[in-house]
């Protein structure tokens, strides 16, 4: 069983795990992403109207999120390896369908594939981290494993891009289908399942009495809410960040694609360290900080747009603030649901964040047709807001700060 407090240094081979989820996260988040800079290709070829390719990104949304309530009760039941051997290895498996695909009806069918089945890794890998990482470094481990989220769009976006454009849209899913096979395989060889956490198996009754109890939980239901503002607030603005980009500031794609690269450097840099410093201060501190950064910087977008890299400053910095509130939040999630139902809830957490996300995406068409993207910002401010609130308010503390 590992040290509570995590003053012990960690055995070499949590090391080799920790880079077995981190690489997961990537592969997962990279063929996501890798999807939005190709709609324009993907429509020319298969004859798929701007309309249309927009479900190529909500239907996966969709299914993932559907799906995560679900894969969340398998893994407490079969435990965490399984679940992300399994995952690993159906993504695998779907991102080569894309290889077989020629017209849009089929793209959209392996999209929703991959989406059903990437949530027993999305939810996997936190709830891992929850049972094998003590809590003296369960806010860095979550940093680790996020900043490979981000890594994603530094390296995944860009590279997808240019693959796409010399060989076909096809070919990136291959790779990343490719690269997701090394994942299981890692997976196989590096992450074993915690040793004190056993599966359970559990009767239908016994989950939805836990789900019951989730939702009732003022803590639980609380930390809920707040995962679903911090989705909602973060689609109103990045939705329609690119097309603000383009429409007042006459930036290209392939310009906007390197400012998104750029913040995501951010988080490289920014969730790891604040993952640490929650291990000592405490995770609540660090998400109102970082969240109160963010409702105020985001004022800003519009005045950065009058100086010459401004936008890339600002989001940059935005996002340094807003990995800092990601990994702690994530930490805490995991740190106030007991071991038995930890996949249960996070899974449930993923759902309804998704929905948000969704949700957030819908307001941010509105208010950016009706108003520009202004109001937009100030939407981000609010839910900032409120988000401040439900985490003073509501959430406990679950690490005690230390030296």
């Amino acid at each position: 069983m590992p040290d509570p407090s995590g003053s012990n240094p960690l055995p070499r081979a949590m090391y080799f795990t920790l880079g077995v989820l981190w690489l997961l996260m990537f592969t997962v988040r990279s063929q996501f992403i890798a999807v939005l800079p190709l709609l324009p290709d993907i429509g020319r070829q298969t004859g798929a109207s701007p309309a249309a390719l927009a479900w190529l990104v909500s239907s996966y949304a969709l299914a993932l999120g559907v799906t995560a309530l679900f894969w969340g009760p398998l893994s407490d039941r079969i435990g965490r390896r399984r679940i992300l051997l399994m995952g690993s290895s159906a993504i695998a498996v779907a991102l080569l369908l894309h290889g077989l695909v020629q017209t849009f009806e089929e793209f959209l069918l392996v999209r929703i594939l991959t989406g059903m089945v990437a949530g027993m890794c999305t939810s996997g890998i936190l709830a891992y981290i929850g049972d094998a990482f003590p809590s003296g470094r369960r806010g860095w481990a979550m940093g680790v494993v996020i900043s490979g989220f981000a890594f994603g769009q530094v390296a995944g976006l860009p590279l997808a891009t240019w693959v796409a454009g010399e060989t076909g849209y096809h070919t990136p899913f291959i790779a990343f289908g490719v690269l997701m096979a090394i994942c299981a395989f890692g997976v196989w060889l590096f992450v074993p399942q915690p040793e004190h956490v056993i599966p359970q198996r559990r009767k239908l009754t016994e989950l939805l009495a836990d789900y019951r109890r989730i939702l009732t939980s003022r803590e639980l239901g609380a930390a809920l809410i707040v995962g679903v503002l911090v989705l909602s607030g973060m689609s109103v603005y990045v939705t329609y960040l690119p097309m603000w980009m383009h429409d007042s500031l006459g930036m290209t794609p392939q310009q906007t694609a390197w400012a998104f690269s750029l913040a995501a450097m951010a988080i490289l840099l920014a969730a790891p360290r604040a993952g640490r410093l929650s291990d000592r201060i405490g995770r609540r501190w660090v998400i109102v900080g970082g969240t109160s950064a963010v409702g105020l910087l985001v004022l800003l977008t519009p005045l950065s747009g009058t100086l010459e890299y401004g936008v890339h400053v600002l989001y940059f910095i935005m996002m340094g603030f807003g990995s800092a509130r990601a990994s702690s939040f994530r930490a805490l999630q995991t740190e106030l649901v007991p071991d038995v139902f930890r996949g249960q809830y996070l899974s449930l957490a993923n759902a309804c964040e998704q929905l948000g996300f969704g949700v957030g995406s819908a307001l941010a068409g509105l208010l950016y047709a009706e108003f520009g993207f202004i109001a937009n910002c100030a939407a981000v401010s609010i839910f900032s807001a409120c988000v401040v609130a439900f985490v003073l308010l509501r959430l406990p503390e679950t690490r005690s700060a230390s030296a």
